[in-house]
């Protein structure tokens, strides 16, 4: 087994969590035929700890918005770089908090008043990918491509 096939069966894993929750049997029959040799263990793994819980827990098929988890990441590393410290004394950490709590606060004033041009815009990159996506799980539900072509 090349490490490429390796590769291409662990992206199988991960792109279950987009694959439409009434097609998950089939995406889980298509990987659990090309497992490749040493894998098992893996998939083992993965069947105990995501496939016993309950699809809606993990599956984000069904999102509208971000499929990623790129804003929490981010909240965390501006917390980080704006701490500057693993321990920081607690009044830099509520100086933080109540910076963050005003930030959020005109965000959702700005929301409310439906006045968008003023929040950061999406990347082009991000809405063509999204839009890429959207194709393709609606080729998927309308069965012009089978599950073993979305992989």
């Amino acid at each position: 087994m090349s490490d490429s096939n390796f590769k291409l069966w662990v992206d199988k894993l991960y792109s279950l969590a987009l694959v439409p929750i009434h097609l998950i049997p089939q995406a889980i029959a298509v990987i659990e035929k090309s497992i490749p040799n040493g894998a098992q263990p893996i998939y083992d793994y993965f069947k105990e700890n995501w496939l016993s819980r309950p699809l809606e827990s993990w599956n984000i098929s069904t999102n509208k918005g971000p499929k990623t988890n790129n804003h929490p990441e981010g909240f965390h590393c501006k917390f980080n770089r704006n701490l500057g410290a693993a321990h920081p004394n607690i009044y830099k950490l509520i100086r933080f908090f109540k910076t963050r709590e005003a930030n959020v606060s005109v965000d959702f004033a700005t929301i409310k008043l439906k006045r968008f041009e003023s929040l950061k815009p999406r990347k082009n990159k991000n809405i063509n990918r999204e839009i890429k996506f959207n194709y393709i799980i609606r080729d998927l539900l309308e069965n012009k491509i089978s599950i073993e072509d979305f992989f």
